[in-house]
C-alpha cells in the first residue's frame, strides 16, 4: 500500500527499493499495437475478482471487486496479484542478461479486450480469455526490457456452492522473439532460458476492516507443502488494542475470518510441485531485473515471518531449462478465499479435481433469468413481482448427459452478517410433481410465458436483494445429492417505490423527523451498503428536482429523481418517484441538526416543505 512517510529513514528505504519501479509509471510513449486497458469482473461465485488485459487481477484502487469475499460484499482481500515471467536471455554482444517481466510493474502491453464465453461453449460456466506480450508495455521506459513473451491468460469460474470460492488461471507463455527494428513486429528469434514463471499476490486483508488504514499491516503469510499452496490471512495489529485477528467488530463478530491463497495446478517442470514460495514486504519488494531474478531463482521455501506486517508471496514454478522462440509453456494455478486454512485447502483441492478432469465437473441447472417489477395496488406499491423463465428445464448435465432438472427456489435477503455475507430468507420451492422430493409441482405461468409470485408485504424505500435458483434430481449411483445454483448468478438489489407520480400533492420526506442512530442508516458496510446518512423525498414526478435550504435561506443540496445513493451494479429498480440526499452540503460536509426547507421543482408545478434532522 501507499501512504505518506514521515522519516528519513523511511524515505531512504524508498528511494532504494521503488526509485526504479516508479519510474516505469511515468512514461507518456505508446505503441500503435497496444489495445486499451480493459477488465471484466467475474461475480457469479463468492469471490469477485476483476481480471484484466495486462497480466494483473484485482483492483488496487478498490473501485472493482478485488477478490470480494463474500462475493458483493465489498470485503476486499486482495489488494493486487500478478504474473511475473522471469528469464536468462543473450544480449547483443553475446553476455547474458537477467530479465523479469512484472504484470504489477505495468511491463505487458494490451493486445486485445478480455473476452467472455459462457454457455455451451465454455469450460467452465464463465470463461475469460485476453492476450498481452512484454514488447510493447504500458509502462515501457526506462527499466524494463522485453523478455520477448507473448501470454494468452484464460481464467475460469464456477456458480456451484462446491466451487465457486476460487478462480483458475491459465498463463500459455510463448516466446516471440524480439523487434530490434522497432516496427512493433517481433523479428529476431532468442531463446530464453531458466525461466520461472510466479504468481505474486499482495492480499491486504481487507480493504473494509477500519478506517484508520492499519489493517494493511497485520497481515501473515505461510505455506502448505502438501497442497502446494501459498496462502495469507489476518493476524493480531499489535497497534490496535485486545487481539483484532480477523477483525472483530464492536460485538467481537469477525469482519475478516477468510483465508486467501494460491495453489499450483500444472507446471512443464517435470516436479510438478513449486520450486519456491518466497515473501517479502512493502519496504524490502526487489528491484528489476537481475535482483527480481536472484529473489525468484533461489529454491527456498520462506518460513512463517516472525510477526504480522504488509506482506506479499510470490509462488514461483521452473527453471524451464530453454524455451526457444515459437514454443510455448502452460502453467495454471487457482487462488480463492475460505473461511478458514481447511476450508482453503478443500476447495482448491476442489479446484485441482476440476482442472485434472478436463473442467468436466458436476453442475446444477442454470439459474433462469430473474425480471423484478413494483407490485402496485390502488396506485401504491405494496409488494414486489418476481419473475423468471423456464431456462433451466432443457438443460444437460456435463456428467450424466441428462436433464436432471428438478424444481426452482426463490430467496430474498434482507441483511448481511458482519463479514458481508447475504442473510438469505427463502420465500418459495416449487418441485416437479415426478416421486423425487416435495412434489408441490411449479406455479402457474403469467401472461409473458413467466412464472411468477409477489413478495408481501414490502417496505418501500427498503434494499431487497432477489435470487431464483434451480436444482436437480442428484444422483442416487454416483453419490451425488442434488445440486443448487448459485444464488449470486442472477441476483439483484431492489427497492420497491410507488409509481411515478402525476401530481405534487403527496410529496413526502422519510424519516421525518432524522435519527442519525436509527438502523436505517446501516453505519457499517458490511450489514449491507456504504453510507451512514440517506432521507428520501418520494412520491415525486419524473423530472423532479428537489432543493434543500436552511431555514434562514442558504442554500444546502441538490438532487433530483431517481437518484440513489443506494444504487448498485446489481440494482434492476430505476426509482423515478425517489430522489435521496446523503446529508452533506455541496462542499461535502455534514450538516449540522436543525430544521430544514425543501423546494420540489417540476413540470407539474411546486412544492415546498420542512423537514428535521437530529443527530
Amino acid at each position: 500500500m501507499r501512504f505518506l512517510i514521515k522519516t528519513f529513514a523511511i524515505l531512504l528505504s524508498l528511494v532504494v527499493g521503488f526509485s526504479s519501479s516508479e519510474a516505469r509509471r511515468i512514461s507518456n510513449k505508446s505503441y500503435n499495437n497496444t489495445a486499451p486497458f480493459h477488465w471484466y469482473i467475474h461475480q457469479i461465485g463468492d469471490v469477485w475478482n476483476r481480471q484484466t488485459n495486462w497480466g494483473m487481477f484485482g483492483d488496487d484502487d478498490f473501485v472493482y471487486p478485488s477478490c470480494d469475499f463474500p462475493g458483493g460484499s465489498q470485503n476486499a482481500y486482495l489488494y493486487q496479484g500478478s504474473i511475473w515471467v522471469l528469464g536468462i536471455v543473450e544480449d547483443s554482444l553475446g553476455n547474458p542478461d537477467t530479465l523479469c517481466t512484472a504484470g504489477d510493474e505495468l511491463e505487458f502491453g494490451c493486445l486485445g479486450t478480455v473476452h467472455v464465453v459462457t454457455g455451451e461453449e465454455a469450460l467452465s460456466q464463465e470463461d475469460t480469455y485476453t492476450t498481452y506480450n512484454d514488447l510493447y508495455p504500458v509502462s515501457p521506459e526506462g527499466v524494463h526490457r522485453p523478455l520477448g513473451i507473448a501470454v494468452t491468460e484464460k481464467t475460469y469460474a464456477l456458480a456451484v456452492d462446491y466451487a465457486n470460492n476460487f478462480i483458475i488461471a491459465e498463463y500459455w507463455i510463448k516466446n516471440i522473439g524480439i523487434d530490434t527494428d522497432e516496427d512493433t513486429i517481433p523479428d529476431t528469434p532468442r531463446t530464453i532460458r531458466n525461466l520461472f514463471v510466479s504468481i505474486r499476490m499482495d492480499c491486504d486483508i481487507s480493504s473494509l476492516a477500519g478506517s484508520d488504514d492499519l489493517w494493511y499491516w497485520d497481515d501473515m503469510v505461510d505455506y502448505d507443502a502438501t497442497n502446494k499452496l501459498s496462502y495469507m490471512y489476518d493476524a493480531d495489529n499489535s497497534a490496535v488494542p485486545g487481539d483484532d485477528t480477523g477483525n472483530p467488530d464492536a460485538q467481537g463478530n469477525l469482519i475478516s475470518p477468510g483465508y486467501i491463497g494460491a495453489r499450483l495446478l500444472h507446471t512443464p517442470h517435470p516436479s510438478g510441485m513449486p520450486y519456491s514460495h518466497r515473501w517479502c514486504h512493502y519496504y524490502n519488494d526487489p528491484p528489476p531485473n537481475a535482483p527480481q531474478y536472484r529473489f525468484i531463482a533461489e529454491d527456498t521455501i520462506d518460513p512463517l515471518p516472525i510477526a504480522p506486517y504488509d506482506y506479499r508471496f510470490m509462488q514461483t514454478t521452473g527453471p524451464i531449462d530453454s524455451l526457444v522462440t515459437g514454443d510455448s509453456l502452460l502453467v495454471v494455478w487457482a487462488y480463492g478465499v475460505g473461511n478458514g486454512l481447511e476450508e482453503l485447502k478443500n476447495i482448491l483441492q476442489t479446484a485441482q479435481r476440476i482442472f485434472d478432469n478436463n473442467y468436466l465437473a458436476a453442475l446444477p441447472p442454470p439459474s433462469p433469468t430473474l425480471v423484478l417489477e413494483d407490485y402496485v395496488e390502488n396506485g401504491t406499491t405494496v409488494g414486489v413481482r418476481i419473475q423468471w423463465n423456464n431456462s433451466p428445464e432443457d438443460a444437460v448435465d456435463p456428467l450424466s448427459l441428462e436433464e436432471d432438472f428438478e424444481g426452482y427456489r426463490v430467496w430474498v435477503s434482507e441483511s448481511k452478517d458482519p463479514a458481508g455475507e447475504r442473510i438469505w430468507q427463502l420465500l418459495a420451492s416449487f418441485d416437479i410433481v415426478d416421486s423425487i422430493g416435495e412434489d408441490t409441482g411449479l406455479p402457474p405461468k403469467n401472461n409473458e410465458g413467466y412464472y411468477e409470485i409477489i413478495h408481501l408485504p414490502v417496505i418501500k424505500g427498503f434494499a431487497y436483494t432477489y435470487s431464483v435458483t434451480a436444482f436437480d434430481k442428484g444422483d442416487t449411483v454416483g453419490g451425488l445429492e442434488s445440486l443448487e445454483s448459485s444464488k449470486l448468478f442472477n441476483l439483484q438489489d431492489y427497492i420497491p417505490t410507488n409509481p411515478i407520480a402525476t401530481s405534487l400533492d403527496n410529496i413526502r420526506v422519510v424519516p421525518n423527523p432524522y435519527i442519525g442512530s436509527a438502523p436505517w442508516n446501516n453505519p457499517r458496510p458490511h450489514y449491507g451498503v456504504p453510507w451512514t446518512d440517506r432521507i428520501q423525498f418520494v412520491n415525486l414526478p419524473a423530472d423532479a428536482v428537489v432543493r434543500i435550504y436552511t431555514l434562514d435561506g442558504d442554500f444546502v443540496r441538490e438532487v433530483i429523481s431517481s437518484n440513489l445513493i443506494a444504487r448498485t451494479p446489481k440494482m434492476t429498480s430505476e426509482c423515478k418517484s425517489v430522489a435521496e440526499w446523503d446529508l452533506l452540503s455541496r462542499n461535502k460536509q455534514k450538516v449540522t441538526p436543525g430544521l430544514y426547507l425543501y423546494v420540489v421543482e417540476s413540470s407539474l408545478g411546486t412544492k415546498k416543505g420542512k423537514f428535521v434532522i437530529i443527530r
